[in-house]
């Protein structure tokens, strides 16, 4: 996690790879199940959704633990071209995992989103 840490505020001094860094952290903490690595790069806007998402996860209490029981990630890749972005949902369908849904901001259209489902 101190690694993580180091690593971000290395990140937000600038330099090259800033955002594949990034990323990476992004992407070990849900390996991991540590939230705390995206908590500290995240805007105080997010913090407040991340607490608030916790609190009605695991109560008054909450931890920083992130991710679901099942299915677990447990590897990723990161390819970065441009701005585009895409999320992707999953759900359980005739026992079997498909993506309910997926959404599209496109790097030529700023402000512009597309919603599949």
């Amino acid at each position: 996690m101190w690694r993580d840490l180091w690593l971000i505020r290395s990140v937000n001094r600038g330099g090259s790879g800033s955002i594949n860094k990034l990323a990476s952290i992004w992407a070990d903490a849900l390996i991991s199940r540590d939230g705390h690595p995206r908590y500290e790069m995240i805007s105080a806007a997010m913090k407040e959704q991340f607490k608030q998402e916790q609190a009605a996860r695991s109560g008054e209490n909450w931890n920083y633990n992130i991710g679901v029981s099942s299915p677990w990630a447990a590897d990723y890749e990161i390819r970065i071209k441009g701005k585009t972005q895409e999320s992707l949902t999953f759900a359980v369908e005739d026992g079997g995992l498909v993506i309910a849904e997926y959404y599209t901001v496109y790097e030529d259209r700023p402000g512009s989103a597309d919603f599949n489902i």
